[in-house]
């Protein structure tokens, strides 16, 4: 017999979903929101900054992965490429950020050397999709 939720499919504004999958999109929405909320905290050093925004973004694009964001071993370069690109970000607007996902928890550096990145992704995840 089959599963009558494995082909339910739920169109909404943030695409088209199983159920149980727009759920976890939604959750990833808001937690992406806290995530980025913090991020804006004075007297924050860049690093824990861009730590906080690159979580953001990056559960921006499991939202937007939908049901495929079990295809992937988290954190995944590849995920958060594909779904930032589902959310209508650019190439150029993407490497960058996956750059900080790979290496944001490399030893060393200055304020100075996350302020580039943090604009970026401060951008970045003012245009990802914001929850419902």
């Amino acid at each position: 017999m089959t599963n009558p939720y494995e082909r339910k499919q739920i169109e909404t504004n943030e695409g088209v979903f199983p159920p149980y999958a727009l759920k976890r999109a939604r959750e990833h929405r808001r937690l992406a929101h806290e995530f980025y909320k913090a991020a804006q905290t004075p007297g924050f050093a860049a690093l824990p900054r861009v730590t906080l925004t690159v979580e953001s973004v990056y559960l921006c694009a499991l939202a937007a992965l939908g049901a495929a964001v079990d295809n992937y071993k988290h954190p995944s370069r590849e995920a958060l490429v594909t779904g930032a690109r589902l959310a209508g970000l650019s190439k150029e607007e993407i490497e960058p950020i996956a750059d900080c996902l790979d290496y944001r928890y490399e030893p060393g550096g200055t304020d100075a050397r996350w302020q580039r990145p943090l604009d970026l992704l401060t951008k970045a995840a003012k245009t990802m999709p914001k929850t419902k």
